[in-house]
């Protein structure tokens, strides 16, 4: 009996390491997604505008 269950201690793993495999590729695209009002998602992309300004060139000292 004892050899029986040494030899499905690798299986029980293997078995848990696909497990984990599979919930982390289910859950991962889910991470990401917000759901945000359509006023609340305009209000981000105004914002990020502002802050996403071209860089300066050079700075002249009068």
């Amino acid at each position: 009996m004892a050899v029986c269950s040494l030899a499905n201690k690798p299986m029980v793993g293997y078995l848990m390491v696909v497990l984990m495999v599979m919930v982390t590729m289910i859950m991962e695209p889910m991470a990401g997604k917000v759901n945000l009002s359509g006023q609340r998602e305009q209000e981000i992309e105004l914002r990020l505008k502002q802050l996403n300004k071209q860089a300066l060139k050079s700075i002249e000292v009068v």
